[in-house]
């Protein structure tokens, strides 16, 4: 049984369009804009060093968990517009990437899970509390939901669907170019990604990967290659929020419709979009997650279409 939603186009209203420079060439915090009420802070789970971006101090709770080469820092579009008297939310740098360190043993979703879970519990979240999880974050998100209760889980530009064959061979030859220096990290983020994403994405990802080590970056791949195990998908997807990208590429549309209807999951598409809603229309993307944290029918200006 299915209560999918039919997609829902937003972005018509939106005036702020893409966020950015025109080329790669500014700084990450220029491409996405400075906000000084978003707190730096880093805490200790289990001996290693864990970077949080917070902000506000609402009753209801906030996770966002970043994508493959990325870190917190590309969701300070999301941070900077969001209510800080209705929310407190926390952007967290998963292991290995922006200033987390890595933990014990390798990287996987189960490692990400369980440090996040740590930074939830240790700074006191609010009962209702969502997660919000793009790209691999939402794989993380899935698998975090699959351990604490969570009051919604917001998937972005991600569904539990493996990688068609070609993707799969495509990644996997990225993955053993020569080098293992900086170049080479950039030069594979912006092949990957440049597909997917528009320019301004693709400067964003490769600012942040070149702080990335090269075995994260490769064992991240491969997790998400293997995808989360079908158990955790079916149990955790059904009644989740899907947001997708029309311009997204990484995935065929008519597969994500798909596959929410069969999860159980609600769809809804953002008209201006690729692969990073969150970054091309922010304040569409915070009006959606706000909705889903308050309960609100899905829709622009509450019309519930």
């Amino acid at each position: 049984m299915s209560n999918v939603l039919r997609p829902v186009l937003f972005g018509e209203r939106s005036s702020t369009g893409r966020v950015g420079a025109d080329d790669g060439s500014a700084g990450i915090e220029s491409i996405l804009g400075l906000a000084a009420d978003v707190h730096l802070r880093e805490l200790s789970v289990s001996g290693a060093r864990v970077q949080v971006r917070m902000v506000g101090t609402g009753p209801i709770g906030i996770v966002l968990l970043h994508g493959w080469a990325c870190s917190s820092l590309y969701w300070l579009p999301v941070l900077k517009r969001l209510p800080v008297t209705e929310v407190t939310a926390v952007a967290v740098d998963l292991p290995g990437f922006g200033g987390s360190g890595v933990s014990r043993g390798p990287w996987s979703f189960e490692a990400c899970a369980e440090v996040v879970g740590e930074v939830v519990r240790s700074l006191d979240l609010p009962t209702r509390t969502l997660v919000v999880g793009h790209s691999m974050g939402g794989a993380v998100a899935l698998t975090l939901a699959d351990r604490l209760p969570f009051e919604q889980v917001v998937l972005e530009g991600y569904c539990p669907m493996p990688p068609s064959l070609p993707e799969r061979i495509e990644r996997l030859r990225l993955l053993r170019e020569e080098g293992t220096c900086g170049p080479w990290i950039e030069s594979m983020v912006r092949s990957w990604c440049v597909r997917t994403m528009g320019p301004n994405d693709v400067a964003i990802l490769a600012g942040v990967a070149r702080n990335v080590s090269v075995e994260v970056l490769v064992r991240s791949m491969y997790c998400i290659l293997e995808g989360v195990p079908l158990g955790v998908a079916v149990r955790q997807c059904k009644g989740s929020a899907w947001v997708f990208g029309l311009a997204d590429s990484h995935r065929e549309m008519s597969a994500v419709e798909a596959m929410a209807e069969e999860l159980g999951a609600n769809l809804t598409v953002m008209g201006r979009s690729g692969h990073t809603p969150h970054v091309d229309e922010p304040d569409a993307f915070v009006d959606f997650v706000m909705r889903r944290a308050l309960g609100r029918p899905d829709g622009i200006d509450g019309d519930g279409s």
